[in-house]
């Protein structure tokens, strides 16, 4: 009967290990579509020198950073409920949750995504390289060809 119980825990961290795995993917995912995005408005402010495109595209980044930061906190919860979970005794049957519980949640923050040095050591200086062209190309009139 212990093996079962092993094997069940087992199964139980694998499915917990799985979706981990999958937020951090989805994160990275967001980290890369949100520099093509940058990087694509920069080459098209670089053509048409409308100062507004510098704007919404560190709009843009703002969101992405919220995005990525949620998904950063979701990967804290499970791997939190990981951590729990593997601290169980050994006698009692694998619980099988996939739902953070509310002391799991509260414990972690939004807060803990967004001051991350993987959100914001990406996100604040594309955000702020934006908005200074931005302020820059204010002044300026566009190309009208």
């Amino acid at each position: 009967m212990s093996d079962s119980l092993d094997d069940d825990r087992i199964r139980h961290l694998e499915m917990l290990q799985g979706a981990i795995s999958r937020m951090a993917g989805a994160a990275a995912a967001i980290k890369n579509l949100s520099l093509v995005i940058a990087a694509g408005a920069l080459a098209f402010l670089a053509t048409s020198k409308e100062p507004w495109i510098a704007f919404y595209a560190a709009m843009l980044m703002v969101a992405f950073w919220f995005l990525d930061a949620r998904y950063l906190q979701q990967e804290k919860w499970f791997r939190d409920m990981f951590d729990q979970e593997r601290r169980i005794d050994a006698s009692e049957a694998a619980s099988f949750v996939m739902t953070p519980s509310k002391e799991i949640r509260e414990k972690t923050s939004i807060w803990y995504g967004i001051k991350s040095w993987s959100t914001w050591g990406l996100y604040g200086p594309v955000i702020l390289f934006l908005l200074v062209l931005w302020f820059m190309l204010l002044g300026t009139e566009p190309v009208t060809t």
